[in-house]
């Protein structure tokens, strides 16, 4: 594992721990997400992996899945 900087491994880290994801799912979902919410793995079928998707533990299937992306960089490039 290497923590060096782009790599984004302790910014995944980070938002896997329960009190992140809670401050995270609060804020896009609401108040009523926090503790429904674990972080899961992600692989698309074209072999890319996402950062981290928050999805809800069995009977909570109502609430949205929550994906996010980490960037190192942002500029106006990456949005067009």
């Amino acid at each position: 594992m290497s923590d060096r900087p782009g790599t984004d491994i302790i910014s995944k880290l980070v938002l896997q721990e329960n009190p992140i994801t809670n401050i995270v799912v609060e804020y896009l979902v609401g108040t009523k997400a926090k503790d429904k919410y674990r972080a899961r793995p992600i692989e698309w079928i074209n072999d890319t992996r996402s950062d981290v998707l928050f999805m809800c533990d069995g009977d909570n299937s109502s609430y949205p899945p929550v994906l996010i992306e980490v960037q190192n960089a942002v500029d106006v490039d990456a949005f067009m």
